[in-house]
């Protein structure tokens, strides 16, 4: 099979002309079905997860996971509406990797990054021309302590 695989041979079989090829069959996936391993996380879980990740100091997975190993307990037992953790979110908690983790929260860290234009612009020629500027220095001129900075806007 595999000295012949794609390879197609004509044989004649009862007077009719057949055309084998030698290949493995496709499997036929069902409408309306995934491909992959069935998703174990659930939307419940990730919203106890978004929700310890914002209370928590939006650290990311490698710090949060083994914090939420440490403190589940605590978390479960907490009044708090938002976290809502039954036993079986409580399992998974304790079993999430790192990895994983930041995975889930990626659409969470999306929505809270940073969008539009810059604060910072470019100076005017009248503002280039007041501002003295030094491209060089020369040894005798620099005393200790002399620097020099930027300004950003954010």
């Amino acid at each position: 099979m595999l000295a012949n695989y794609g390879k197609k041979r004509t044989i004649g079989i009862d007077g009719k002309t057949v055309i084998l090829e030698a290949r493995l069959p496709r499997r036929k996936r069902e409408p309306g079905k995934r491909g992959g391993r069935p998703a174990k996380y659930g939307a419940a879980f990730e919203a106890v997860l978004a929700c310890v990740w914002e209370d928590h100091g939006r650290s990311c997975g490698k710090l949060l996971a083994p914090m939420i190993r440490g403190m589940i307990d605590f978390l479960a037992a907490s009044k708090e509406p938002d976290y809502g953790i039954t036993d079986a979110i409580k399992a998974l908690l304790v079993k999430v990797s790192g990895a994983q983790i930041d995975r889930l929260l990626k659409p969470a860290r999306k929505a809270l990054a940073l969008r539009g234009i810059s604060t910072t612009r470019a100076a005017g020629a009248s503002l280039r021309s007041q501002v003295p500027v030094q491209t060089h220095f020369d040894r005798k001129t620099v005393k200790p302590g002399a620097f020099a900075f930027d300004t950003v806007g954010l």
